[in-house]
């Protein structure tokens, strides 16, 4: 049942640090979660300050029973898992993250507070991202955006990029979300845009003899923890030199040394927690393998419910306009297929499309050979025929 909480009732769900409240969706009672969507909705386009989600609860609960059992315990007692985890949303709710990411599409483009957005160990697919981009775009708002353990990779970050390319964005922070080198020219051609929206700034300042500008633009970067190389840190580094850029942290990459950088922007090493926080737990496979299925899911019963579906086999089905003109298609396929493993339906097929009546006995390879020396030659006439069109 949907009822609005109070702000306090909302930020005893999860905690309130500096005006961002961070939910942890796997320990959330399944009860609240209609609240909980109608309260964030309602307060976050001009209430609160942040907003972050993360599953902290079970990821631990997943390293738990892996340590459990590899070790003796598991031999002479049983493992057993957290209640609030059994009772939680993201246990019982099959559908969160889409949910989730359809949430934020719809009130982060009205949002007039939200400064701060965080993401840690969500297990977003290409579609949740997506979704996400284009909310993203329409919101002028944000200035911080935070994706850590999150399985981004190359596309969805092209995605994403072309969602930022706009004043207001200062930090971006895609930590161990399996970026590699693809996307060089992508973060190169971002920093090139936001250099100009500085520039653009500062000249409109200048001519309104405002003081107080400051960065507008994108001036902070973090991707530590990728599986980013030294080819990545070459194609940026010359960018990063001659821009507004503040900080790019490569560090946690470890095909990137301290030996390789040379602009004081830029950090590098194998140390990615120093001095800035504590290295995240890679997800645990567990929870990828269960996001996984949980979106396969949503996408056959999303085909199932199509216009127009055609089943082709027990695990095929055919989906579009045309879908049961080409299962039809199929169908006669297979059909005659079927009639050619009949050894007399084959022979009578052959017997009439080799008929003696029409092409003659079939001669052999001696008698093609005498019969080609004794053809006359072609004729060859001392002008070019005429042809014609009709």
């Amino acid at each position: 049942m949907k009822k609005l909480l109070t702000l306090e009732k909302l930020g005893s769900l999860g905690i309130n640090k500096n005006g961002t409240y961070q939910f942890d969706l796997s320990s959330i009672d399944i009860d609240y979660l209609e609240s909980l969507y109608a309260s964030i909705y309602q307060y976050a386009q001009k209430d609160i300050r942040g907003l972050s989600f993360n599953l902290d609860l079970s990821i631990q609960s997943t390293i738990d029973y892996i340590r459990y059992r590899k070790s003796k315990a598991s031999l002479h007692s049983q493992h057993h898992p957290q209640p609030e985890l059994e009772s939680s949303c993201y246990k019982n709710r099959p559908k969160l993250i889409p949910e989730l990411t359809g949430l934020i599409s719809r009130f982060l483009p009205k949002s007039e507070s939200l400064r701060i957005l965080k993401f840690r160990s969500i297990p977003f697919s290409f579609q949740d991202i997506d979704v996400l981009s284009q909310s993203i775009m329409q919101c002028q708002c944000l200035r911080e955006l935070t994706l850590n353990n999150v399985p981004l990779s190359d596309e969805g970050f092209f995605s994403l990029a072309s969602a930022i390319r706009q004043r207001g964005l200062v930090k971006l922070k895609c930590r161990n979300c399996k970026l590699t080198d693809a996307i060089s020219e992508t973060v190169a051609s971002l920093i090139q845009f936001h250099t100009g929206i500085q520039k653009e700034a500062e000249r409109r300042a200048e001519l309104e003899k405002n003081p107080n500008l400051g960065i507008v633009c994108l001036s902070f970067y973090d991707f530590r923890d990728n599986n980013l190389t030294a080819d990545f840190l070459h194609c940026v580094e010359h960018e990063v030199e001659f821009s507004p850029v503040q900080s790019f942290d490569l560090r946690g990459n470890i095909k990137i040394s301290d030996d390789d950088v040379t602009s004081l922007k830029i950090f590098a090493g194998q140390n990615s927690s120093a001095p800035r926080g504590k290295a995240e737990p890679p997800l645990p496979r567990e929870i990828v393998l269960e996001a996984e299925n949980r979106s396969l899911r949503g996408q056959l019963e999303s085909l199932l419910n199509g216009k127009s579906v055609a089943v082709l086999m027990d695990d095929l089905f055919a989906v579009g306009d045309r879908a049961q003109e080409l299962a039809s298609h199929i169908s006669k396929l297979d059909e005659f297929c079927g009639k050619l493993e009949n050894e007399q339906f084959y022979q009578r097929t052959v017997s009439r499309s080799y008929s003696p009546r029409r092409y003659g006995t079939p001669r052999t390879s001696s008698q093609l050979v005498s019969s080609t020396e004794s053809e006359s030659p072609i004729k060859r006439y001392p002008y070019p025929r005429k042809t014609s069109l009709y």
